[in-house]
């Protein structure tokens, strides 16, 4: 009963603040709803018993890519000028409807195989196990990952230095990742502030993580956990090199409207 309560609250909180970013005029309102939208992932995480992923949640999204997704909106002086929507935004909510039916159809059309009891232990151990253990384990992934992080960062300073059937189940995640990644889809397609772009981007990776934390739980398996902790490595280092370049451009355009960048050469 907990767990269904834990599930609607957050689940209505989540896509009222993926709808909120991409709808928003005010791009600083937007980010602080983009991080309102990742405390409520974080609180997903909580009620699938992935607590070390919650913490990580916290750490990564919303102490660290939320304040540097606000440290460029404040860059970019445009926050005036808001998120207009580009010319594609009838067609990009089309496609996003269109993608999020046939999902839930999917989602609710499927026989997911899972297991009967599902276990309530912390998972921190598991995941130290899964990805250091020796055989089979994840150890190279994640030194590729720390790797990743470290040039990301590298390449964010040398380019801004310039100038359940009765409760909540499998489906009820699945489909929340759905509608969550299909808003992402329409800010991405629709928004023209290359800032909002990458926080829809955000939304969508978000999803997805959602996705691979219920096939874990539903499953018994440490495997998708593993995955999200590589999603967030790379979601944090598309944030570093991405605002960075977008702070760039600005830089040197005066602009953030990514219908503008037509042209490699600055």
């Amino acid at each position: 009963m907990g767990l269904d309560i834990a599930f609607w609250i957050l689940a209505v909180v989540s896509v009222g603040a993926a709808l909120a970013v991409v709808l928003l005029r005010n791009i600083f309102r937007a980010a602080l709803f983009l991080m309102l939208c990742f405390f409520t992932v974080a609180g997903l995480y909580v009620a699938m018993g992935a607590d070390f992923l919650a913490g990580a949640q916290v750490l990564i999204y919303v102490g660290a890519i939320g304040v540097i997704i606000i440290f460029a909106i404040m860059l970019t002086r445009e926050s005036r000028e808001g998120s207009p929507s580009g010319r594609l935004r009838l067609p990009a909510l089309l496609v996003g409807l269109i993608f999020m039916v046939t999902m839930v159809l999917v989602v609710v059309g499927t026989d997911w195989s899972v297991v009967a009891e599902v276990s309530s232990k912390p998972t921190t151990s598991a995941i130290a196990e899964a990805i250091f253990s020796g055989d089979g384990g994840f150890v190279l992934a994640f030194e590729i990952a720390a790797a990743l992080i470290l040039a990301a960062i590298i390449g964010a300073i040398v380019l801004v230095r310039e100038k359940e059937p009765m409760g909540v189940g499998l489906e009820h995640f699945l489909i929340l990742s759905a509608v969550l990644f299909a808003i992402g889809l329409y800010g991405v397609l629709a928004k023209k502030n290359a800032v909002v772009i990458l926080m829809s981007i955000e939304i969508m990776l978000s999803a997805v993580s959602i996705t691979m934390v219920a096939f874990s739980r539903y499953g018994q398996s440490i495997t998708g956990q593993v995955f999200v902790i590589f999603i967030m490595v790379v979601a944090a280092a598309e944030v570093a090199v991405g605002l960075a370049l977008i702070i760039a451009i600005y830089r040197r355009r005066k602009t953030v409207d990514a219908e503008k960048f037509d042209m490699m050469k600055w």
